[in-house]
Protein backbone atom coordinates (compact mmCIF):
# COMPACT_ATOMS: atom_id res chain seq x y z
CA UNK A 1 0.00 0.00 0.00
CA UNK A 2 2.79 2.39 1.25
CA UNK A 3 4.74 1.59 -2.19
CA UNK A 4 1.22 2.18 -4.40
CA UNK A 5 0.88 5.98 -2.20
CA UNK A 6 4.73 7.00 -3.44
CA UNK A 7 4.26 6.11 -6.50
CA UNK A 8 0.72 8.32 -6.69
CA UNK A 9 2.78 11.25 -5.18
CA UNK A 10 5.41 10.86 -7.50
CA UNK A 11 2.94 10.84 -10.43
CA UNK A 12 1.36 13.86 -9.14
CA UNK A 13 4.54 15.73 -8.20
CA UNK A 14 5.54 14.93 -12.06
CA UNK A 15 1.93 16.36 -13.57
CA UNK A 16 2.46 19.46 -10.96
CA UNK A 17 6.32 19.95 -13.03
CA UNK A 18 5.07 19.86 -16.23
CA UNK A 19 2.05 21.70 -15.60
CA UNK A 20 4.87 24.84 -15.02
CA UNK A 21 8.04 23.64 -17.10
CA UNK A 22 8.91 27.12 -18.79
CA UNK A 23 9.22 24.10 -21.81
CA UNK A 24 7.48 21.58 -22.73
CA UNK A 25 8.23 18.26 -21.08
CA UNK A 26 10.27 17.20 -24.65
CA UNK A 27 12.12 20.45 -24.92
CA UNK A 28 12.71 19.43 -20.94
CA UNK A 29 14.26 16.37 -21.86
CA UNK A 30 16.12 17.98 -24.21
CA UNK A 31 17.88 20.52 -22.02
CA UNK A 32 18.34 18.00 -19.23
CA UNK A 33 20.32 15.79 -21.76
CA UNK A 34 22.61 19.02 -23.14
CA UNK A 35 23.14 19.80 -19.31
CA UNK A 36 23.88 15.68 -19.08
CA UNK A 37 26.83 15.90 -21.84
CA UNK A 38 28.13 19.23 -20.92
CA UNK A 39 28.74 18.09 -17.78
CA UNK A 40 30.29 15.15 -18.29
CA UNK A 41 32.72 17.27 -20.63
CA UNK A 42 33.98 19.57 -17.52
CA UNK A 43 34.34 16.41 -15.44
CA UNK A 44 36.96 14.91 -18.54
CA UNK A 45 34.99 12.25 -19.34
CA UNK A 46 34.61 13.35 -23.22
CA UNK A 47 37.05 14.66 -25.18
CA UNK A 48 38.03 17.65 -26.82
CA UNK A 49 37.55 17.57 -30.10
CA UNK A 50 39.63 19.04 -33.33
CA UNK A 51 36.67 20.83 -34.85
CA UNK A 52 36.61 23.68 -31.70
CA UNK A 53 32.71 24.41 -32.45
CA UNK A 54 31.98 21.15 -31.30
CA UNK A 55 33.75 21.05 -27.98
CA UNK A 56 30.33 21.73 -26.03
CA UNK A 57 27.99 19.01 -25.53
CA UNK A 58 29.85 17.78 -28.56
CA UNK A 59 26.77 17.63 -30.47
CA UNK A 60 26.61 20.98 -32.75
CA UNK A 61 22.82 20.09 -33.54
CA UNK A 62 22.26 19.64 -29.69
CA UNK A 63 23.51 23.23 -29.01
CA UNK A 64 21.63 25.05 -31.52
CA UNK A 65 18.59 22.70 -30.69
CA UNK A 66 18.98 24.22 -26.87
CA UNK A 67 19.47 27.71 -27.89
CA UNK A 68 16.03 27.88 -30.16
CA UNK A 69 14.05 26.70 -26.99
CA UNK A 70 15.66 29.43 -25.10
CA UNK A 71 15.61 32.32 -27.38
CA UNK A 72 11.68 31.48 -28.75
CA UNK A 73 10.76 35.12 -27.14
CA UNK A 74 14.24 37.16 -27.87
CA UNK A 75 14.76 36.26 -31.70
CA UNK A 76 13.73 40.11 -32.88
CA UNK A 77 16.99 41.23 -30.64
CA UNK A 78 19.52 38.88 -32.45
CA UNK A 79 21.66 39.57 -34.81
CA UNK A 80 19.86 39.19 -38.15
CA UNK A 81 21.55 39.59 -41.61
CA UNK A 82 18.86 41.33 -44.31
CA UNK A 83 19.20 41.41 -48.16
CA UNK A 84 16.98 42.30 -51.48
CA UNK A 85 16.73 39.46 -53.69
CA UNK A 86 16.74 40.12 -57.34
CA UNK A 87 13.26 40.78 -57.61
CA UNK A 88 13.70 43.67 -54.60
CA UNK A 89 11.93 41.82 -51.72
CA UNK A 90 13.69 42.12 -48.24
CA UNK A 91 14.66 38.97 -46.97
CA UNK A 92 16.14 37.92 -43.73
CA UNK A 93 17.89 34.98 -42.17
CA UNK A 94 15.18 34.99 -39.17
CA UNK A 95 11.91 34.79 -40.61
CA UNK A 96 9.30 35.74 -37.98
CA UNK A 97 7.49 32.76 -36.04
CA UNK A 98 5.17 33.20 -33.25
CA UNK A 99 5.96 32.61 -29.84
CA UNK A 100 5.17 29.68 -28.14
CA UNK A 101 2.44 29.86 -26.21
CA UNK A 102 3.68 29.03 -22.22
CA UNK A 103 2.52 29.27 -18.98
CA UNK A 104 5.84 30.35 -17.86
CA UNK A 105 7.97 32.43 -20.52
CA UNK A 106 12.02 32.32 -20.72
CA UNK A 107 13.51 35.42 -20.42
CA UNK A 108 16.92 35.73 -22.18
CA UNK A 109 18.98 39.07 -21.19
CA UNK A 110 21.48 40.68 -23.41
CA UNK A 111 24.72 40.60 -22.32
CA UNK A 112 26.38 42.02 -24.79
CA UNK A 113 27.36 41.90 -29.04
CA UNK A 114 30.95 41.67 -30.78
CA UNK A 115 32.32 41.92 -34.24
CA UNK A 116 34.45 39.15 -35.30
CA UNK A 117 35.93 41.31 -38.22
CA UNK A 118 34.76 43.45 -40.96
CA UNK A 119 35.88 41.80 -43.98
CA UNK A 120 34.16 44.61 -46.56
CA UNK A 121 32.22 47.69 -46.90
CA UNK A 122 28.96 47.06 -44.43
CA UNK A 123 29.89 43.42 -44.13
CA UNK A 124 30.87 42.66 -40.66
CA UNK A 125 30.54 39.44 -38.16
CA UNK A 126 28.72 39.95 -34.76
CA UNK A 127 27.67 37.75 -32.21
CA UNK A 128 25.75 37.90 -29.45
CA UNK A 129 25.73 36.66 -26.10
CA UNK A 130 22.88 36.18 -24.19
CA UNK A 131 21.94 34.63 -20.33
CA UNK A 132 19.13 32.75 -19.63
CA UNK A 133 17.60 31.32 -16.02
CA UNK A 134 15.46 28.10 -16.64
CA UNK A 135 13.67 27.44 -13.45
CA UNK A 136 12.73 23.77 -14.30
CA UNK A 137 16.93 23.01 -14.60
CA UNK A 138 17.84 25.56 -11.91
CA UNK A 139 20.86 26.73 -13.85
CA UNK A 140 21.64 29.75 -16.16
CA UNK A 141 22.54 29.04 -19.68
CA UNK A 142 24.43 31.22 -22.05
CA UNK A 143 24.27 31.26 -25.22
CA UNK A 144 25.88 32.99 -28.56
CA UNK A 145 24.53 34.48 -31.68
CA UNK A 146 25.28 35.54 -34.96
CA UNK A 147 23.45 37.47 -37.78
CA UNK A 148 23.66 34.25 -40.41
CA UNK A 149 24.28 30.47 -40.57
CA UNK A 150 27.85 31.23 -42.19
CA UNK A 151 30.13 30.25 -39.30
CA UNK A 152 28.11 27.15 -37.78
CA UNK A 153 25.40 25.62 -40.11
CA UNK A 154 23.37 27.64 -37.75
CA UNK A 155 22.78 30.75 -36.43
CA UNK A 156 22.58 29.97 -31.95
CA UNK A 157 24.17 28.23 -30.19
CA UNK A 158 23.92 27.17 -26.25
CA UNK A 159 28.10 27.32 -25.32
CA UNK A 160 27.35 26.85 -21.10
CA UNK A 161 25.95 27.10 -18.04
CA UNK A 162 26.11 28.26 -14.32
CA UNK A 163 24.33 28.10 -11.12
CA UNK A 164 21.73 31.00 -10.77
CA UNK A 165 24.33 32.82 -7.64
CA UNK A 166 24.09 36.55 -7.32
CA UNK A 167 23.09 38.82 -10.04
CA UNK A 168 22.39 37.54 -14.01
CA UNK A 169 26.26 38.03 -15.15
CA UNK A 170 27.57 35.85 -12.51
CA UNK A 171 29.40 32.68 -13.85
CA UNK A 172 28.91 34.09 -17.47
CA UNK A 173 32.85 35.23 -17.57
CA UNK A 174 34.22 32.09 -17.90
CA UNK A 175 32.13 30.65 -20.54
CA UNK A 176 32.40 33.29 -22.75
CA UNK A 177 35.96 33.43 -22.26
CA UNK A 178 36.24 29.43 -23.06
CA UNK A 179 34.01 29.81 -25.98
CA UNK A 180 36.29 32.27 -27.36
CA UNK A 181 40.02 30.30 -26.93
CA UNK A 182 37.82 27.33 -28.87
CA UNK A 183 37.30 30.03 -31.80
CA UNK A 184 40.62 31.37 -31.35
CA UNK A 185 42.05 27.72 -32.27
CA UNK A 186 41.21 27.95 -35.86
CA UNK A 187 40.12 31.92 -36.02
CA UNK A 188 43.83 32.89 -34.75
CA UNK A 189 42.50 36.34 -33.66
CA UNK A 190 40.30 38.44 -31.31
CA UNK A 191 37.30 39.80 -32.06
CA UNK A 192 37.32 43.28 -33.65
CA UNK A 193 35.29 45.87 -31.72
CA UNK A 194 32.54 45.82 -29.25
CA UNK A 195 29.17 45.72 -31.29
CA UNK A 196 26.69 46.31 -28.63
CA UNK A 197 26.09 46.49 -25.01
CA UNK A 198 23.63 45.14 -22.16
CA UNK A 199 24.17 43.95 -19.03
CA UNK A 200 28.31 44.21 -19.43
CA UNK A 201 29.88 47.44 -20.71
CA UNK A 202 32.79 47.77 -23.47
CA UNK A 203 35.38 48.12 -21.01
CA UNK A 204 34.48 44.77 -19.05
CA UNK A 205 34.24 43.08 -22.52
CA UNK A 206 37.99 43.75 -23.40
CA UNK A 207 38.75 43.43 -20.32
CA UNK A 208 37.87 39.85 -20.52
CA UNK A 209 39.17 39.41 -24.09
CA UNK A 210 43.18 40.99 -22.87
CA UNK A 211 42.97 37.88 -20.42
CA UNK A 212 41.84 35.46 -23.54
CA UNK A 213 44.36 37.02 -26.28
CA UNK A 214 46.83 38.99 -24.65
CA UNK A 215 47.39 42.77 -26.24
CA UNK A 216 46.33 43.24 -29.52
CA UNK A 217 49.19 44.76 -30.50
CA UNK A 218 50.34 40.68 -30.84
CA UNK A 219 48.15 40.53 -33.95
CA UNK A 220 48.54 41.26 -37.48
CA UNK A 221 45.43 43.24 -39.14
CA UNK A 222 42.07 41.74 -38.74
Amino acid sequence: MAKNINEYEQTINSQRLLNYLPESSREHEVIGKWLSLVKERERGNLPIEDNCFNNVSGKLELDNEVAAILLDTFQSHLPNFRWFDQDDNLKSVRDKKAIKARKIQLFPLHLFTINWATSGPGIEWPESYSVTYVPSHNVRIVTASADSDDMWGCTDLAIGWCKPYRTPVFGVKKIIQNWWKNIHVSLGHPWADVYSVGLIDADRAEKWALEVYGSRANYDFY
